[in-house]
Formats: structure tokens, C-alpha cells, sequence
């Protein structure tokens, strides 16, 4: 109770505080479609007189952005920080295994990167922070990904998963609302690197203005705990 008097006061505070703006804003397409979309909404609701540009980009593209001034605010995923930027946590989403139905790896109770190490994928393009981890844990066993299509958006991914031109690994809260139509499965992954952590990255040392700050602090106060 204390901490929602405390958050309507700034609430409060900053709507009387600051003018009209804009923030400009570039997200990962995971928080662009599972979290933004309510979270800005209701940022609005309560700071009408600041203006939201948003765009769905890699999470190493808006690190870039932000590091040169062209953008206010970030949503990024577990990315490594350069001098500068600092973070702050946002949310949490888990991958999951998508596969037909009638697939192999359906039948399994969850899955590890073994299991599917060896098999065609459809993947995301360049920059994708799924596809890094991907590569990643493949590197590590001396592996090549088998990268049989690529898309850009998750509904691609999926239609290409359905058509079966191979597996998908896509956020379970983005594919829990997607499968009803669909013959598909999403298989849990049991190991940890399907955790994911998303961060709101901005430029440190005085480097935000009274709007990005105000929209910080209030996507700080929308954090899961």
C-alpha cells in the first residue's frame, strides 16, 4: 500500500513537471509484443502531454542507437553494456521449443539444446538475440547451426514451423496465445539459458532528459517482482 502512494506521488509529481516531449524508444520484438503495449498505454493514460515513438529492433541495434544519441530509451536482452549505458530490470520471458504436432520432439516431456542441436531450425535474422544464444550453445559443442529458413517477425517463424521446414525457439508468452489455431506444440526447455532477462538501458551521467527519465522511472514501477 505504501509503495502504490509512493509511486502515485511521482506520478503526480512528474505530470506537473514535465512538458511536452517525446521518447523515443527501441525495444526487442519480445517486449514490443508481450509488454510494451500495455505497460505505454498506461504510461499515457497518466502523461498524455509526452509523445512515444517506438520501433521493434535487435537488441545490438538500439545498444548502438543509444550509444549514439539516437534514441532515448532501450528494451534489450542479457546484451553486455559498454561505457556509458547503465540498466535497469524490466522483465522476464522463457523461450520454448515449437514444433508440428506431429514431430518427434513433441513427445517430449521438455527439452535441452541436445535435443535439437542436430535438427533443422527457422530462425530469426542477424542481430536476433535468440539466434546469438542459439549460436552460442552450438559453438560450445563445435556444432554449426542448421539455419533452414530465416524470418523477421514470430508470426513468420511459426507459419514456417507449421509448413515444417523445421523447429522454432520463440518466447512461451508470445506462443501460449498463438497455438489455438494452429498445429503446433511448444516444448518447454529445462536448462537455463532459455531464461532471458529484459533490461531498459539508457545513457548514463546526466545523458536522459525530464520525459525519459519520468518514462524510466514509471517502467521501473511496472516491473514484475
Amino acid at each position: 500500500m505504501v509503495a502504490s502512494a509512493e509511486t502515485l506521488v511521482r506520478s503526480m509529481d512528474d505530470f506537473s513537471r514535465v512538458g511536452q516531449g517525446r521518447v523515443r524508444i527501441w525495444a526487442n520484438i519480445s517486449a514490443v509484443v508481450q509488454f510494451l503495449p500495455r505497460d505505454l498505454y498506461a504510461f499515457q493514460a497518466t502523461h498524455p502531454r509526452i509523445r512515444i515513438e517506438l520501433e521493434e529492433r535487435f537488441s545490438e541495434e538500439t545498444l548502438h542507437a543509444l550509444r549514439s544519441g539516437d534514441i532515448d530509451v532501450g528494451i534489450v536482452a542479457d546484451n553486455k553494456l559498454s561505457a556509458g549505458l547503465l540498466q535497469r530490470p524490466y522483465r522476464e520471458d522463457r523461450l520454448v521449443v515449437v514444433v508440428p504436432r506431429d514431430h518427434p520432439v513433441a513427445q517430449l516431456g521438455s527439452v535441452g539444446f541436445g535435443d535439437i542441436a542436430d535438427l533443422d531450425l527457422v530462425g530469426f535474422n542477424h542481430g536476433s538475440d535468440i539466434l546469438r544464444r542459439l549460436d552460442g550453445l552450438a559453438n560450445a559443442e563445435g556444432k554449426l547451426l542448421r539455419i533452414r529458413v530465416r524470418a523477421t517477425s514470430f508470426e513468420a517463424v511459426l507459419s514456417l514451423v507449421e509448413a515444417g521446414h523445421g523447429l522454432g525457439v520463440l518466447p512461451r508468452a508470445v506462443v501460449s496465445s498463438r497455438l489455438s489455431d494452429r498445429h503446433l506444440a511448444a516444448i518447454p526447455i529445462h536448462q537455463e539459458w532459455a531464461r532471458r532477462r529484459l533490461w531498459i538501458t539508457f545513457r548514463g551521467s546526466g545523458g536522459t532528459g525530464a520525459e525519459t527519465d519520468c518514462l524510466i522511472r514509471f517502467l521501473k514501477d511496472r516491473t514484475a517482482p
